[in-house]
């Protein structure tokens, strides 16, 4: 019998990312008919990398973060801190092992463990100030230096770096001069360092929201 399954795709197709969903759903949906319908899967985020089509790389984890939110039985781990700039194959190897260990200790024989960095789940705004609430996050979020690559979004398109304030799982950000942001986004980019954590130390995943 066949317990899980432990997917760390080399994204080939990265490039044809709004493909990825479509693909990887009709996947999970034939494994499961060849071998039983509770059949989990634990996904690796495709790791940073300086792709030459700009946003490549996060335009896929979008992709892998609907599927774990839509597909039942599907968990992502994230990578987001073991990213290599010139190297698509990052060689830390054992933090994605240790990850996926945790994620099959905590679905699959309920020991709590952490295995993925903060995923923003949802935002909302109130006046000039968008919040984006994450799982992964239960006992805070936090960042030991500037959080990199946050830009709130105007109307029109255009990016204004934001401050920002973290309260407990919970990130609310604004930038001087919008007073009505369309949208946020974080580390939107095919390689960027991002130091918003949760308190496992494990960096969050890429996100966006628009049309706020």
């Amino acid at each position: 019998s066949l317990g899980g399954v432990l997917w760390y795709q080399g994204e080939s197709n990265t490039y044809a990312y709004w493909e990825y969903f479509e693909l990887f759903k009709e996947m999970v949906e034939n494994w499961r008919e060849e071998w039983h319908d509770e059949l989990p899967f634990f996904t690796v985020q495709i790791a940073p990398f300086r792709y030459p089509v700009p946003q490549a790389a996060p335009k896929l984890v979008e992709q892998q973060v609907k599927a774990a939110s839509s597909i039942k039985g599907v968990y992502l781990i994230s990578s987001t801190d073991v990213g290599e700039a010139d190297n698509i194959h990052p060689s830390n190897k054992q933090v994605i092992a240790e990850r996926l260990f945790n994620a099959v200790q905590s679905v699959m024989f309920g020991k709590k463990k952490e295995y993925s960095g903060p995923v923003a789940q949802e935002a909302y705004r109130v006046g000039n100030k968008i919040t984006v609430k994450f799982s992964h996050a239960d006992t805070g979020l936090a960042a030991d230096e500037k959080i990199e690559e946050l830009y709130v979004l105007n109307g029109e398109g255009g990016t204004a770096p934001a401050d920002y304030e973290i309260c407990g799982s919970t990130l609310t950000v604004w930038a001087d001069g919008v007073q009505s942001p369309a949208g946020v986004q974080l580390g939107f980019s095919n390689f960027c360092k991002i130091t918003l954590k949760n308190k496992a130390g494990y960096a969050a995943v890429p996100f966006r929201f628009w049309g706020l």
